[in-house]
């Protein structure tokens, strides 16, 4: 089994977002978006980020690794990024 090095699978990944963007803007905003495209960029999001670890727990495993470390995501991330 690989796990993601530093990250608990519980962690919900709006805190992820939130982590890495510093939070939500201060500025209270009325932005809305059709329900369809949110279920649709969610769909996309998901299935980006699972093509992702599945890629990277390919590299892991080839070089021995149980966990996903940064490196694996550095060597998998221009071809991803690329067929996206």
């Amino acid at each position: 089994m690989i796990s993601i090095h530093g990250m608990s699978q519980a962690e919900p990944v709006v805190e992820i977002i939130a982590n890495a963007t510093g939070g939500p803007s201060k500025k209270p905003r009325s932005t809305t978006a059709n329900a369809n495209a949110l279920k649709l960029t969610c769909e996309i999001l998901k299935l980006f980020l699972t093509e992702t670890v599945q890629r990277a727990a390919m590299v892991a495993e080839a070089e021995g690794s149980t966990q996903i470390e940064g490196s694996h995501l550095e060597k998998i991330l221009p071809q991803l990024l690329l067929d996206f």
